[in-house]
């Protein structure tokens, strides 16, 4: 919930990602279009800034436009889902 707030700068409730869990892999949900990310606001600002994302996103990805780069940011480097192994890249089924 904190990452959607801080791309935001809305409360998460309202956004649909109050719960505690990041929305599991192959879910359709994600941080609503019409709320525009604080990399989408600096990039469309008068200053035209560049923004780039790294680390896990955790906020959809069922679409292209879902994702980071189609949410203001020129790159990322990271992850859409959590739980991955940063050495040989698998998706880690159970956290605890």
């Amino acid at each position: 919930p904190t990452r959607s707030a801080l791309m935001t700068a809305r409360y998460p409730f309202k956004l649909g990602f109050g719960s505690y869990m990041p929305p599991p892999p192959m879910c359709e949900s994600h941080l609503p279009t019409d709320r525009p990310t604080t990399a989408e606001m600096l990039v469309d600002g008068p200053e035209g800034y560049q923004a780039a994302m790294i680390g896990k996103w955790h906020l959809g990805y069922a679409k292209w436009d879902y994702t980071p780069t189609g949410r203001g940011f020129s790159s990322h480097v990271g992850y859409f889902q959590g739980a991955t192994d940063y050495y040989n890249k698998t998706l880690h089924a159970n956290n605890g």
